[in-house]
């Protein structure tokens, strides 16, 4: 019976690591592709996307009140704290899913990084250049949905952080 308790543990542990991240990522790229094909012609313009992405959040989030409220009280107390984000009671099995992510996104990146300096200049500057625009644009959001999706299956949508992160990444790029 103590062999069965290991195994379950362990079980869990792995579901836990690698479970949440792998079907967060999933998620994420479900919702992209759906974002992504309802705004249809619309894509070139920025605003229009994201607007969509934000239409497309409101309705998830609604989606997820309503599944709490339709479980246990337990359950749904669960979900809250994971929903509000917190680092507590996160260990190193939790950062392995977001290490090994951000080191494949980040070969990623190097290989878009030309790409990407090129597509500073406009997008017929680059064609012309020789880059496959939309081929480094799907891959540019690729790794941002993946990355935002393990970062979130870690710690939770902590909300703070989506104000934060358009400033920090313009000082770091600078």
């Amino acid at each position: 019976t103590r062999c069965n308790e290991n195994q379950q543990r362990c079980r869990y542990r792995a579901e836990r690591t690698v479970g949440i991240p792998l079907v967060a990522i999933v998620g994420a790229l479900i919702t992209a592709a759906f974002i992504w094909f309802i705004a249809g012609s619309s894509r070139a313009h920025t605003m229009q996307l994201v607007l969509i992405g934000v239409g497309a959040a409101m309705f998830l989030n609604a989606a997820i009140v309503w599944i709490m409220a339709e479980t246990d009280l337990e359950r749904s107390t669960q979900a809250k704290v994971w929903l509000t984000g917190s680092l507590n009671g996160r260990d190193w099995g939790n950062a392995w899913p977001v290490v090994g992510c951000v080191l494949v996104v980040c070969a990623s990146a190097g290989w878009l990084a030309f790409r990407l300096s090129a597509l500073v200049l406009g997008e017929q500057t680059a064609h012309v250049l020789g880059v496959n625009v939309r081929l480094a644009t799907m891959i540019q959001l690729l790794c941002a949905v993946v990355l935002s999706a393990v970062a979130v299956s870690a710690a939770g949508p902590i909300a703070f952080i989506e104000f934060v992160t358009p400033h920090i990444a313009r000082f770091a790029a600078q």
